[in-house]
């Protein structure tokens, strides 16, 4: 009985590990509730990342992306804008916020944590893009580099916007939503577990 109750555990807990090394990307919970997104470019220097993302969803998935307006006044719903600005620290490259149709926020604003106003029978209505200017001149990048980080920055901050967690794996990653920069190696592009897990979803 004990060898029957000891192969009943180490089979469980052969089936824990195998889980964990084919989880992929995490998710928040929620999800976009729009199938065409309407980009609102307010971040000039982020424009040609902004059409790079656009490409690269648009090949992972059905979502279709359309311009919006150049301004942030309503409505929103459908809407994704992109900004940037010197936003006065540099602890933060970039930040998405995906908002419900009641206007609350799915996410914290600061923090990038689900905040629980979204889930499936709630999901994000609308989202903003914030690049922050200041972070990305102190890290004093080489044009190549930087231009690598600017895609992966908008790329990386528009999962969140689609219901996308960050990963929890930092070394040998194999997904764009790594947590930090530092993480190896650090994507610009959409892996091929991104494009499964949008492609099951989107």
């Amino acid at each position: 009985m004990k060898k029957i109750i000891k192969l009943i555990v180490m089979l469980y807990l052969l089936g824990g590990t195998l889980n964990m090394a084919l989880a992929g990307p995490a998710s928040y919970g929620f999800g976009y509730d729009h199938s065409t997104v309407k980009i609102r470019r307010l971040a000039p220097t982020y424009n040609i990342e902004i059409s790079a993302l656009t490409a690269e969803y648009s090949n992972a998935s059905e979502l279709v992306f359309e311009s919006g307006p150049n301004h942030l006044n309503p409505p929103y719903s459908g809407h994704v804008a992109f900004v940037e600005g010197l936003y006065g620290v540099t602890n933060w490259f970039a930040i998405a916020n995906p908002y419900n149709a009641a206007g609350q926020p799915c996410t914290s604003l600061t923090t990038g944590q689900k905040t629980g106003n979204c889930n499936n029978y709630t999901p994000a209505d609308y989202g903003y893009i914030r690049f922050n200017l200041a972070s990305q001149t102190a890290l004093g990048l080489d044009p190549t580099e930087l231009a690598n980080h600017k895609l992966h920055w908008a790329i990386h901050e528009f999962g969140h916007i689609l219901g996308r967690a960050h990963d929890t794996v930092c070394i040998d990653t194999d997904s764009i939503m790594e947590i930090s920069i530092d993480c190896t190696p650090l994507f610009w592009y959409l892996t091929a577990a991104d494009k499964t897990w949008i492609d099951t979803r989107y």
